[in-house]
């Protein structure tokens, strides 16, 4: 039996708030655009769009509705069918390699802050020795070069990654690097430690912050030069890549990421909702917030990709930035760098890069703490947080070498992208036809008085989603089985690939690997428990069964408000009936 925990909001804003802080992060801001510069400009925003609707949208309020109606977080929650407990672990692995590379990203936002505390930027100077002959002061020049590099990259290349040409020159960390990176972990264990109110309060924080401050730049950049042809990039698709299946796999990818599906993050958040709380309006408002979000922050990226296009590549926008993760690190610095008073703002920036970070960081640590703790109750949660930070900095430590950056976006390309999706795929195959369609719009209308909204959910769960979900997994395996990562002009060596699907493997091997252990373990039960009338329906049959029904103890903790146990579940000689399959008491429900 798995321990249960339980939390409460005080009030509903509180709830959703924490739902912006979570899915509002770094993933519209730092993900975000350089996925659209990677893929496009505009021809990203079409499948984007598309998407949220068809995908991002209905497995929200998916893992909403479970949440709000077990009040169990993952892997628990996902009781509903017994062989379905391997998504909420596979969730737990998926969040437990996120938060390892995800906090790097942090660290970088704290060393930009407290390099930030001087009176000239040190990513505006070309006088360091990280510098270059080719390096371009874009706050003090009035002219315009070609194929120069702006002292903002060679800061984040240089400096902060102190970038090798490859994996075969990986190097060590910096000294500075693994003290941010110390200090990431430092500030996430004392707040997960403080627990679940703490967090829910700072949400208030996170969750405002930052349009406050994206407002302010996206004022400053729009008045640059070449911001119109930064913009307009943005905003005209190329047609000729919307058939890419690349970036339908980058967009729903960014899709997951963002909003935090198949993290196990919303499921655990909505189960300290009151069970008639009604969640419809607040997943609506909290999806609309992180769509409209990234598209926001992709103007102010874009402007001054114009602009770097302009001074530095003849007005080339192709060539104005190198791709991957790094370019948010060079954009925005390079934006903030032509503000008056630009350490005033870039103190207030990267504090609110830190702010959004931790908001979605302390969602997914908080995750794979409480996911543990179901399993080895007798732990203290205090020694389980201390444990997990412990251990995900020391794995997070190769991210901060000198080719830590290769091996960075290698792990997000597979990990927080491509295993995603088939969890999702999982999860509305699990709910809309193993438990049922009709059974879950009947749990949903127990808690909010109707079936909403009902035709929109049937044509998302039961054929769009699923659709769309199984084209994209299966043509993302025919690029992916032979192409490789390219990070700026450097393209990855072979045995990255087998690597990546190494990693992607270890994301998703629970749920199979659990299935077949419900399986044998029904099989060997029904086969003892056989009755001689029994024989017309073969074991495997009734096994196959049985581990496709609810679990005894899934549903809602409050009595009054918990769907019986012999609801749905049960059937003898293979027949469905109203009784339970097993004894209330045997040790086969106890699992």
């Amino acid at each position: 039996m798995l321990k249960e925990f339980f939390r409460k909001y005080d009030k509903r804003i509180g709830f959703v708030l924490l739902l912006i802080s979570n899915s509002v992060g770094l993933g519209n801001v730092w993900r975000f655009p350089f996925l659209t510069y990677k893929n496009g400009g505009g021809a990203f925003l079409i499948p984007y769009f598309l998407l949220y609707i068809f995908i991002g949208l209905p497995l929200y309020y998916l893992e909403l509705s479970l949440g709000q109606f077990t009040s169990k977080g993952p892997p628990s929650a996902y009781g509903l069918v017994r062989g379905s407990l391997g998504i909420g672990i596979s969730m737990l692995t998926n969040a437990a390699i996120t938060i390892c590379f995800y906090n790097v990203i942090i660290s970088w936002a704290l060393l930009f802050f407290l390099l930030s505390f001087r009176k000239t930027l040190l990513w505006n100077q070309c006088n360091k020795h990280w510098n270059t002959p080719n390096c371009v002061d874009l706050s003090n020049s009035n002219i315009s070069v070609i194929n120069g590099t702006s002292s903002a990259e060679e800061f984040f290349t240089r400096f902060v990654l102190r970038q090798s040409d490859g994996f075969h020159d990986f190097g060590t960390p910096a000294w500075y690097t693994i003290l941010c990176l110390l200090g990431a972990w430092i500030i996430v264990a004392l707040c997960i430690h403080r627990g679940f109110n703490l967090t829910a309060r700072l949400a208030y924080i996170t969750a405002l912050f930052p349009y406050i401050i994206l407002l302010a730049l996206l004022i400053s950049t729009s008045q640059l030069d070449g911001a119109g042809l930064g913009i307009r990039y943005y905003l005209t698709p190329d047609w000729s890549k919307v058939s890419d299946f690349q970036v339908w796999r980058d967009a729903a990818g960014q899709v997951f990421f963002s909003l935090g599906i198949g993290f196990g993050s919303l499921v655990a958040y909505s189960s300290g909702n009151d069970f008639h709380n009604n969640y419809f309006i607040q997943c609506v408002i909290v999806v609309v917030c992180d769509c409209l979000t990234g598209i926001f922050a992709g103007f102010t990226v874009f402007a001054t990709i114009g602009f770097l296009a302009v001074k530095l590549r003849g007005g080339d926008i192709t060539q104005a930035a190198i791709g991957g993760p790094g370019l948010t690190f060079i954009i925005y610095p390079e934006a903030i760098s032509q503000m008056p008073n630009s350490p005033v703002f870039s103190v207030f920036f990267f504090l609110m890069l830190i702010t959004i970070g931790l908001g979605s960081q302390f969602g997914g640590t908080d995750v794979v703490v409480t996911g543990i703790l179901q399993y080895f109750p007798h732990l203290k949660r205090w020694q389980v947080v201390i444990i997990v930070s412990i251990c995900a900095f020391l794995i997070s430590i190769p991210f901060t070498c000198r080719g830590g950056i290769y091996l960075f976006t290698l792990i997000s390309d597979y990990a927080a992208n491509l295993s995603l999706i088939v969890i999702g795929f999982f999860e509305v195959i699990t709910i809309a036809y193993v438990y049922g369609f009709n059974n879950f719009m009947n749990d949903i209308k127990l808690m909010l008085g109707k079936r909403r909204p009902e035709y929109y959910l049937l044509v998302t769960w039961c054929i769009t989603g699923p659709i769309i979900l199984l084209i994209i997994f299966f043509a993302a395996i025919i690029n992916d089985s032979s192409r490789l990562i390219v990070y700026g002009n450097y393209q990855f060596p072979q045995w990255t690939l087998a690597f990546g699907w190494t990693t992607f493997t270890l994301c998703i091997i629970a749920m199979p690997l659990y299935y077949l252990y419900q399986y044998i373990k029904s099989f060997l039960y029904v086969r003892a428990n056989r009755t001689p009338n029994d024989v017309e329906v073969p074991d495997y049959i009734r096994a196959f069964r049985l581990t496709n029904t609810p679990a005894h103890d899934w549903g809602r903790k409050e009595t009054e408000n918990r769907r019986e146990p012999n609801a749905i579940v049960p059937f003898t000689n293979g027949v469905i009936t109203n009784n339970a399959f097993e004894p209330e008491t045997t040790e086969f429900q106890q699992s």
